[in-house]
């Protein structure tokens, strides 16, 4: 986004099979501002399926990596169920 000029967005859908988390240590949250983030959490194990684990990890992970940012509160999980992916969603707190 950097690179593009770019430093507010609206809506970010993140889904890389992984690495979600790593990514999201990247960003210069000073700099880039997105107003709603979604994140696949769900891990999925080829010819397994899920690992009900480290899906709940994931989770944890991700609602702990946007709290410690002070700048994002969790908004929802979609879809509640069982589905191929599950995603979390934090919306960027108004005043900040």
């Amino acid at each position: 986004m950097e690179a593009l000029g770019v430093s507010h967005v609206d809506y970010f859908s993140l889904d890389v099979e992984g690495p979600e988390l790593e990514i999201l240590r990247t960003i210069d949250w000073t700099r880039l501002h997105i107003d709603v983030i979604t994140v696949e959490y769900r891990v999925w194990i080829w010819r397994v399926g899920l690992d009900k684990p480290a899906t709940l990890k994931k989770l944890n992970d991700l609602r702990q990596f946007f709290n410690d940012t002070g700048i994002y509160h969790e908004a929802a999980v979609l879809p509640i169920g069982e589905t191929i992916g599950n995603d979390v969603v934090f919306s960027r707190i108004r005043n900040l």
